[in-house]
C-alpha cells in the first residue's frame, strides 16, 4: 500500500446530520471491500473518513535519517527527561522541535540545574512506566513516521498505552465526526468502523462522544484494532464517560496516544491541536 497521508479540514457543524434516522431513512452507505486501497479521502455527512497510514520499519528509519539530516538538530540530544522538563518549565512544542544544536545544549543546562522541573519529569516518566506507557521521543525509531511530515507541529514526546505496534501499521482508517451528530450520523460512523474493523484494519479517531465513540465501537464489536488519539495524559480520561471504552480499547489490542504526560488535562486548544495527529 502506498504511503500516503489524507489532508482532511476540521469537521464542521454543516457536516452533521441534522434529521433524526427515521423508519424510512435509507440505510447508510457501506464502505467496500477494497475501500482502504481505493478511497483515499472522502467525507460523508456524520463527520469525515479518510485513509492514512503509518510507516513500515523500513520506511520509518529511511524518514528519520532524512529528517534527522536538515530538521530538529537539538532533539537528538536531549533526553526524554530533559525534553519533558523542558515542556514542564513551559517550553512549547514547537520552541523544542526547532531548537538548534547551539539552543539544545543551553536547554541542557537549564534542565540540569531545573531541580524542580526535573524531578516532577522524572516522577512522572516513572508513573507512566508503572502504569505500562511507553514515552517515545521524536528520534526513536518507534516515532510514527507521518509524525514528521508535521514538521515543526510534530509533538517532541509522545506517550502510548497498548499496542505500539499499531504505529507502524500501514492500513489505518481516520473516522473523525461531531460530537452532537444525532443517531443517523452516529450509525454511519459506526457500520463504517465495524466494515473497517472486519478486514482487520484499524480505525483511529479521538474518544470523543458522537461519532468518534460509534467508530471505535464499531470496530472494537468487529474484533478489529482501534487507536485513540487524545488531548490529556492517559491518567485522564476525556470525556470522562469514555474511561470504559478507553480502558476496553487496550485491553482488546488497541492504543491510546497521547502528547501529554501524567496529570495534563484536556482543553479546547489541546483538544483542536490533537487532531493534526489524527488524519
Amino acid at each position: 500500500m502506498p504511503n500516503q497521508k489524507a489532508s482532511i479540514a476540521p469537521t464542521q457543524p454543516e457536516n452533521t446530520l441534522s434529521a433524526k434516522t427515521g423508519h424510512n431513512d435509507p440505510p447508510p452507505p457501506q464502505p467496500s471491500s477494497n475501500m482502504s486501497r481505493s478511497a483515499p479521502n472522502f467525507r460523508y455527512r456524520c463527520g469525515y473518513v479518510s485513509k492514512t497510514s503509518f510507516a513500515s520499519k523500513t520506511d520509518h528509519d529511511s524518514a528519520r535519517l532524512k529528517q534527522s539530516s536538515d530538521f530538529a538538530l537539538g532533539l537528538h540530544h536531549l533526553s526524554i527527561e530533559e525534553l519533558l522538563c523542558l515542556q514542564l518549565s513551559g517550553y512549547s512544542s514547537r520552541q523544542i522541535i526547532t531548537a538548534s544544536l547551539e539552543e539544545a545544549e543551553h536547554w541542557k543546562d537549564l534542565a540540569a540545574k531545573a531541580s524542580a522541573a526535573r524531578d516532577k519529569a522524572k516522577r512522572i516518566l516513572d508513573k507512566q512506566a508503572q502504569a505500562g506507557v511507553t514515552t517515545i521521543p521524536y528520534y526513536s525509531t518507534d516515532y510514527p513516521c507521518p509524525f514528521y511530515n508535521l514538521r515543526n507541529e510534530a509533538p517532541p514526546l509522545i506517550h502510548v498505552s497498548g499496542n505500539k505496534e499499531l504505529l507502524h501499521r500501514e492500513d489505518c482508517v481516520a473516522i473523525i465526526g461531531a460530537r452532537a451528530a444525532d443517531t443517523q450520523g452516529q450509525d454511519t460512523a459506526y457500520h463504517f468502523a465495524r466494515q473497517i474493523g472486519k478486514q482487520n484494519h484499524v480505525v483511529i479517531s479521538g474518544l470523543a462522544l458522537g461519532c468518534d465513540t460509534a467508530a471505535h465501537r464499531g470496530c472494537l464489536d468487529a474484533g478489529g484494532p482501534t487507536l485513540a488519539i487524545v488531548a490529556s495524559g492517559l491518567d485522564i480520561t476525556h470525556p470522562k464517560a469514555n474511561k470504559s471504552l478507553q480502558d476496553e480499547i487496550v485491553e482488546k489490542g488497541g492504543a491510546i496516544l497521547s502528547e501529554h504526560p501524567f496529570g495534563m488535562k484536556a482543553n479546547p486548544t489541546r483538544l483542536v491541536a490533537r487532531c493534526r495527529m489524527q488524519v
